[in-house]
């Protein structure tokens, strides 16, 4: 419950969680980076905006999926050299995540 609620306290303290509309470039690149875990209800524009923060989003999702991984593969093959294991942590996910922002791009470019 609490990482639910003090990230939306966060964001509200700050003036995230406002819609400040899409006028120009720097309004619609904060829409969909800085407030993307919480689309505002932009109707007219979904359709850009949810493959965009999905994209934004997937990079923060890598990050802590090769940290997680790394960590947990260190002990899980402990005879395996450190630096081995965090080389087939980024390739792996780097090819996984590389497929999803693809498969994301071609949502946007097709919308």
């Amino acid at each position: 419950m609490v990482f639910m609620v003090l990230p939306a306290a966060v964001m509200d303290l700050l003036g995230w969680g406002y819609a400040r509309g899409l006028q120009t470039a720097w309004h619609r690149i904060f829409a969909v980076t800085l407030q993307s875990p919480w689309l505002m209800p932009y109707e007219s524009d979904l359709h850009w905006m949810v493959p965009a923060a999905a994209m934004v989003l997937c990079g923060f999702f890598f990050l802590a999926n090769v940290w997680l991984e790394y960590l947990v593969m260190r002990r899980m093959a402990q005879d395996v050299e450190r630096r081995l294991v965090g080389r087939w942590v980024w390739l792996a996910n780097a090819l996984s995540y590389g497929l999803i922002e693809f498969a994301l791009l071609a949502v946007l470019i097709g919308n």
